[in-house]
């Protein structure tokens, strides 16, 4: 997994919207790597802009976006990857990650933006 948060108070530097930069992050994904990316930022020109590099050069994207924050989180992965298999996925191993809240109720609010 690659995450890319990389804000500089509310501003995502330009350079990591970049085709180049998504060529490099992709490059270094495993087969069944995922990247994430953190949105906070309201420049909806900026970020649709990058998520079409993304989808051209990643994969689908998918968006969770935040209950108690502005956040969104961008998923993207080069392998073809359907909701029911995440959730599954997500079922299969909550047990193994300590974490507060249910994974497979989390990955169910996960939206496909393709």
């Amino acid at each position: 997994m690659i995450v890319v948060d990389t804000y500089l108070g509310e501003q995502f530097p330009d350079h990591c919207s970049t085709q180049e930069f998504m060529r490099n992050a992709g490059k270094s994904l495993l087969a069944d790597g995922v990247i994430v990316v953190n949105w906070l930022s309201e420049n909806t020109q900026k970020r649709d802009n990058l998520l079409k590099i993304i989808k051209s050069i990643i994969g689908p994207v998918w968006q969770l976006p935040g209950l108690k924050s502005r956040n969104v989180l961008y998923f993207a992965s080069t392998r073809k990857i359907t909701r029911p298999a995440i959730i599954s996925t997500a079922t299969k191993i909550q047990a193994e990650i300590p974490f507060e809240n249910s994974l497979r109720q989390l990955v169910q609010r996960l939206q496909n933006i393709s």
